[in-house]
Formats: C-alpha cells, sequence, structure tokens
C-alpha cells in the first residue's frame, strides 16, 4: 500500500517561516513519488478547525469506500 500524506496549515496560525517549511516539505515528498494532498486554510490550528478539516484528512487518506 503506497504512503499518502495529508498536509494542512493555517494561515492565520503559521509565520512566514512555518508556510515556507511547510511547502518545501510537500515539494520534497512529491519530487520522491509520494501522494501528497496539502492545503492552506483561513483559520488556526484549533479544535474548531482541526473538527472542520478532520472528515477532508480520513477522506484524502483512506477514501469513501
Amino acid at each position: 500500500m503506497p504512503i499518502k500524506f495529508y498536509l494542512d496549515i493555517g494561515l492565520y496560525d503559521a509565520s512566514a517561516s512555518m508556510l515556507r517549511v511547510n511547502r518545501q516539505f510537500r515539494d520534497i515528498l512529491e519530487i520522491k513519488g509520494y501522494k501528497v494532498d496539502y492545503r492552506d486554510f483561513k483559520g488556526d490550528h484549533n479544535y474548531i478547525n482541526w473538527r472542520g478539516t478532520l472528515s477532508d484528512e480520513l477522506i484524502s487518506l483512506i477514501g469513501t469506500e
């Protein structure tokens, strides 16, 4: 089973360096051939935003079937 990654980062919680590092990590994973679902979202990392993105994360990683 191939390894898949789901990465997201809140734009309100992230400094410019955090955004850059996360995007570089995504790019490196893709160059190495991994499937990556990467999303920036308007918000920060807290329970409310995690609750809103958890279903997207699970669907991305394991699918709907």
